[in-house]
């Protein structure tokens, strides 16, 4: 198995927003396959928020994680996130999942950023094996979910001060206009974090 970025691999947006769509689109009332595609064509960056990773093994993807802004609309304080992830049914349980969740974490850390949240409804402890701390319970598009938060090693020395992290936050945020993601076809939390 290996994981790239999504920059390198621009035809997969369609396959990897249909798998979303087919997931977890019923969150989503007012969106549609085509703003979810649409969506994901914007978390396309290389070496920044918003991203994705996919999984690959033989040569076919497999699965796929993404890095945003704001993942929680009710939670604009908290960034960036981990969202999206998804192992297409016939390659799950063989660790795809936990590899995207700590290839993203480590790209994180690259990116000198050292703390990464997600929320999830039903995979609290398979975040927990991989390191990550609940802070928070909530109740969010109709269902009770955690939030949670890990703390990574930053890579060199690209550690962002708080003051300039914040900055970076809300120029990112107005950029990407969080409070109206759900519209622009925001992605919910992966298979392992529903």
């Amino acid at each position: 198995m290996r994981i790239e970025s999504i920059a390198d691999h621009l035809e997969l947006v369609p396959v990897i927003a249909a798998w979303h769509w087919n997931e977890w689109g019923r969150c989503d009332p007012s969106g549609s396959l085509e703003s979810w595609t649409e969506g994901l064509r914007r978390r396309t960056r290389r070496d920044c928020i918003p991203t994705t990773y996919v999984a690959f093994e033989g040569g076919q993807p497999v699965g796929s994680v993404t890095l945003v802004d704001c993942d929680m609309l009710t939670r604009p304080d908290l960034w960036p996130w981990l969202a999206g992830l998804y192992v297409i049914p016939e390659a799950r349980g063989r660790g795809i999942g936990s590899a995207l969740v700590r290839h993203a974490m480590a790209k994180v850390a690259e990116m000198g950023i050292c703390r990464l949240y997600l929320y999830t409804s039903s995979a609290r402890r398979f975040y927990e094996k991989l390191g990550w701390q609940a802070i928070a319970e909530d109740f969010y598009e109709g269902e009770h979910v955690t939030v949670m938060t890990i703390e990574m090693t930053v890579q060199g020395n690209r550690k962002y001060p708080l003051g300039l992290r914040k900055s970076l936050q809300a120029k990112s945020l107005a950029n990407t206009g969080c409070s109206g993601l759900a519209a622009l076809g925001r992605f919910a939390p992966s298979l392992a974090s529903r």
